[in-house]
C-alpha cells in the first residue's frame, strides 16, 4: 500500500499563490486569454456538461428545436465553467471531436458571442452583441437613445450563421441599469425587454442555427430589490417557456471528488494504480470493520470501501460534509470546494503529510496557517472564536493542548476538532450541524490509528471545550455562544483556594467520617497544627497534605515528637504535592454543582438535554474529584513501638462513592495493626494478656493511669 505522495502528483496551480483558473470569465473568452488545451487537461466533463454540449450541439446539427438553455445552480457552482468549454469546444472543432467524438463532427464553423453581467455596454447588451458579431451599425437606431430590439431586429441581426449566445452574471448588470434614467424609465427595463425579445426570436425558424445560454437569475444573484426581482422572474418565466435547465454539478454525487482529482492532481491511471487504490480501501474497510466490532461505529465497511474506490484520493467523508456547506451565502460551491481543497492539498505535501497518508481527509489542514484560516473563516465567520479557544492557537487550543500532554495521540484530538469543525459549518436553517460519536468513528477509523485514543480525546474534548454542545440526538458540533463548560470554567476562575479548600474538607469529611467509631472516632481534615485537639479515649485521624518524599511532613513529625499522647493519632496524607491540582477538580466539582443546583431551582426537567450534560458533567467531576484524591493521600502513617510507620492506602471506589473509614480499617488490618473485636473466649483472653503486658507495670494501677498508658504506650 503506497502513500498519497508516492501516487499522485499535484498539478503545479496548486502551489501557486495566483490560480487565475479558478476565476475565469467570459472576458477571458472574448478577449482569447483561455489556452483551451490546458483548460480541457485540467476540466472534468460531469453529466451535466455532457447535456449541456449535446443540446447546444444537436441545436446547431439541426436536430434538436431547444435554442435556450438555462444553467440553474448557486453561485460558483459551475456555470461559467461551463460556457467556457461550450464556446472553447465552438471555436475548436479539432477539440471538439476529440472530446465529443464523431457525432458532432462536419457541424462547420460556430461564432461565438458573449456578455458578462461585469462588464459595462455603453450601448447596451444588444449593441455589445452586434458589435462582436461585427455589425454594430446594424442596431444604430437602438442606441441613442437607448431602446429595445424587437423580435423582427434580433431575426434579422442573427440569421444566416451559426452562433452561440452566452449571457453570464446579467443580475449585478441589471442592478446597475435600474439607476441609468432612459426616458421614462430606466435601463434595466429596457434591457429585460430586449432580453425577452430576443427568447422569443430564438423560436422561430430562421433561427433554427442560432443556440444561448444563460446563467439562472434567482441562484446567481441574492440581492437586488423586489421590483428588480420580480423583472427576473418574468424574464426567466419568458425563458423557461422554450428553456430547458441543465445543471453543471451535481455536488451530492461522486462527480465532485472526480472534477478535484482532475483539477489538483496530474493524470494517472493504469492497473498499478487501480490496484492501490483497492490496497487502500481494505485497509480502511478493515479499520472500519474493527471499530464495528467492537461497538464503536455504525458506519459498514462495505460503504467506506466502496466511498474510497470513487473518492481516491479524497476520504469519502467528504462528500458528506462538503455538502453541507454548500448551500452558504456566499459560498461558490464548486469553485469555492476547488480554493479550498487546492489550499489543503498544498498544505498537506508541503507539510510532509502525503508521505505519511493514504487518503486526503477533511480534517488535513492547518488552521494556524493564516490563508487556510481565512478559507475556513470565510466559509462560517461566527466560529472564529470557538476556533481560538478550542481547536487551533499556536499551541494553545484545548485540542492542541491535549496532543501536547499526550503525545502518544498523534494528534488526533485536533483531528476530532476539526473534524467536528467542518462538520458545523452550515449556516442554512435547519442546516445539519454535527456529527454522532458513531459518526467519529467511523469517519476516524483508519491503518494505524488506535480506536481507544479516539475515545479518550473525544472524552476529553467533551469536557473541556467551551464552545462545543451536544443536541438531544448526541451529534456534536461548534457553535458561536460559550456551553456549560466555559459557563463552569467562569465560575471555577471566581473561586479562591481556601473555596475550594473548603469543599475539598466538605467531600473528605462526607466520606472519611467515622460511623463505625471501631478504629477512629474524631476526624481532623487540612488542620492547621494548632486546629488538632487530641483526646485520651479517642482515636483520631488527621487528613494532611501531602509532602514530597516518603518521610511524613515536617510539621505533623515536630508535632508528633512533641505530644504524649502517640497512640491516639494516626495520618493519611501522601507523597506528591498535588493541592493544586485537589484544588483545581474541588472547583470544578463546586462549579458544575451550582449550575446543576441552579437549573434545578428554575424547574429545568431532568428530561433536558442541558440538565442531561450538566449531570453527565457533575459525574466526571466527581470522578476526577475522586481519582484525584486516591493519587493523593497514598501514605496512612501509624505508631508502632519503633515510632511513625507508613502503611501503602490504596483507596478504592465505585459508581462515585468511597467509605473511607472501612478502607482505613482494612489498611490498619493488613499491617497487623487492627483486630476487630471479638466475643470469643480466646480473643478476650488473648486481649487480656495483651493488656497486662502493655499497660500493667505494676500489679495493681488506677483505672485512669490504665487509660493513660493506653493512649501514651505504643506497640
Amino acid at each position: 500500500m503506497r502513500t498519497i505522495n508516492e501516487m499522485l502528483k499535484p498539478r503545479e496551480n496548486v502551489f501557486s499563490d495566483t490560480a487565475r483558473e479558478d476565476v475565469l470569465n467570459l472576458t477571458d473568452l472574448a478577449e482569447n486569454r483561455i489556452d483551451a488545451n490546458k483548460f480541457f487537461g485540467e476540466n472534468f466533463q460531469t453529466q451535466g456538461m455532457t447535456v449541456l454540449f449535446d443540446t447546444a450541439f444537436a441545436r446547431f446539427k439541426g436536430e434538436s428545436d431547444t435554442g435556450v438553455i438555462k444553467l440553474t445552480q448557486a453561485m460558483g457552482g459551475g456555470k461559467t465553467h461551463s460556457m467556457l468549454a461550450l464556446a472553447l469546444l465552438a471555436q475548436n472543432p479539432e477539440i471538439r471531436e476529440n472530446l465529443l467524438g464523431p457525432t458532432y463532427a462536419g457541424i462547420g464553423d460556430i461564432r461565438v458571442v458573449s456578455f458578462s453581467g461585469r462588464e459595462n455596454a455603453d450601448f447596451g447588451i444588444w449593441g455589445s452583441i452586434a458589435e462582436q458579431l461585427g455589425k454594430k451599425e446594424f442596431f444604430k437606431d437602438y442606441y441613442s437613445p437607448l431602446k429595445a430590439p424587437g423580435e423582427k431586429s434580433w431575426v434579422e441581426l442573427l440569421k444566416g450563421q451559426k452562433t452561440l449566445i452566452l449571457l453570464d452574471e446579467l443580475p449585478p448588470y441589471l442592478e446597475n441599469a435600474k439607476s441609468i434614467m432612459v426616458g421614462n424609465s430606466d435601463l434595466s427595463k429596457v434591457t429585460m425587454t430586449a432580453l425577452s425579445n430576443l427568447f422569443t426570436a430564438l423560436g422561430k425558424e430562421q433561427l433554427a442555427n442560432v443556440c444561448l445560454v444563460f446563467s439562472d437569475l434567482k441562484a446567481a444573484y441574492e440581492s437586488g430589490s423586489e421590483l428588480l426581482q420580480s423583472s427576473f422572474r418574468e424574464l426567466e418565466a419568458e425563458a423557461n417557456r422554450i428553456a430547458i435547465e441543465v445543471t453543471p454539478v451535481a455536488l451530492n454525487s461522486d462527480e465532485i471528488y472526480h472534477i478535484l482529482q482532475k483539477r489538483l492532481f496530474e493524470d494517472v491511471s493504469g492497473f498499478e494504480y487501480s490496484l492501490n487504490i483497492n490496497d487502500v480501501a481494505i485497509a480502511y474497510k478493515t479499520s472500519v470493520e474493527k471499530s464495528k466490532k467492537l461497538g464503536f461505529t455504525n458506519y459498514t465497511p462495505e460503504t467506506v470501501f466502496k466511498g474510497i474506490k470513487d473518492s481516491y484520493p479524497f476520504h469519502p467523508s467528504i462528500k458528506d460534509l462538503y455538502a453541507r456547506f454548500k448551500e452558504n451565502q456566499n459560498f461558490q460551491q464548486t469553485r469555492g470546494l476547488i480554493k479550498l481543497m487546492r489550499q489543503i492539498v498544498r498544505q498537506f505535501y508541503e507539510s510532509g503529510m502525503a508521505k505519511e497518508s493514504y487518503l486526503i481527509n477533511v480534517f488535513d489542514f492547518d488552521l494556524n496557517e493564516q490563508k487556510m484560516l481565512s478559507h475556513i473563516r470565510q466559509i462560517k465567520p461566527s466560529l472564529e472564536e470557538a476556533i481560538n479557544h478550542d481547536i487551533a492557537q499556536d499551541g494553545k487550543s484545548i485540542a492542541e493542548v491535549i496532543d501536547i500532554e499526550k503525545p502518544e495521540n498523534k494528534g488526533i484530538t485536533q483531528d476530532i476538532a476539526k473534524l467536528l469543525l467542518v462538520s458545523s459549518l452550515s449556516t442554512a436553517n435547519h442546516g445539519l450541524l454535527g456529527l454522532t460519536e458513531s459518526e467519529i468513528f467511523g469517519y476516524l477509523s483508519a491503518p494505524n490509528t488506535d480506536i481507544n485514543e479516539i475515545k479518550s480525546s473525544m472524552e476529553e474534548l467533551k469536557t473541556l471545550c467551551w464552545y462545543m454542545k451536544q443536541d438531544n440526538r448526541g451529534r456534536l458540533y461548534f457553535q458561536n455562544t460559550k456551553n456549560m463548560v466555559a459557563e463552569m470554567n467562569t465560575l471555577v476562575d471566581s473561586y479562591t483556594n481556601e473555596n475550594a479548600k473548603k469543599e475539598l474538607k466538605r467531600i473528605l469529611e462526607q466520606n472519611f467520617s467515622p460511623k463505625l467509631k471501631v478504629c477512629y472516632e474524631m476526624l481532623y481534615v487540612l488542620p492547621a497544627i494548632d486546629e488538632i485537639d487530641l483526646d485520651q479515649n479517642k482515636i483520631s485521624l488527621v487528613i494532611y497534605e501531602p509532602y514530597p518524599g516518603s518521610e511524613l511532613h515536617p510539621e505533623l513529625k515536630k508535632f508528633h515528637d512533641n505530644i504524649s499522647l502517640k497512640n491516639r493519632v494516626m495520618f493519611l496524607s501522601g507523597q506528591r504535592n498535588m493541592m493544586e491540582k485537589l484544588y483545581g477538580n474541588s472547583k470544578k466539582l463546586k462549579a458544575i454543582q451550582q449550575i446543576v443546583d441552579n437549573m434545578a431551582n428554575e424547574g429545568v426537567p431532568a428530561s433536558d438535554q442541558q440538565y442531561k450534560e450538566a449531570e453527565a458533567q457533575l459525574d466526571k467531576a466527581i470522578q476526577a474529584l475522586f481519582s484525584t484524591i486516591r493519587e493523593t493521600f497514598v501514605a496512612l502513617y501509624y505508631p508502632t513501638k519503633n515510632g511513625i510507620e507508613l502503611a501503602e492506602f490504596k483507596l478504592e471506589f465505585k459508581e462515585n462513592k468511597f467509605n473511607g473509614e472501612e478502607q482505613i480499617i482494612s489498611c490498619l488490618t493488613d499491617s497487623s495493626k487492627y483486630e476487630a473485636f471479638s466475643k470469643d473466649d480466646q480473643f478476650l483472653e488473648n486481649l487480656r494478656k495483651k493488656c497486662e503486658a502493655r499497660l500493667f507495670t505494676i500489679k495493681e494501677l488506677p483505672f485512669s493511669q490504665i487509660k493513660e498508658r493506653a493512649a501514651t504506650t505504643v506497640a
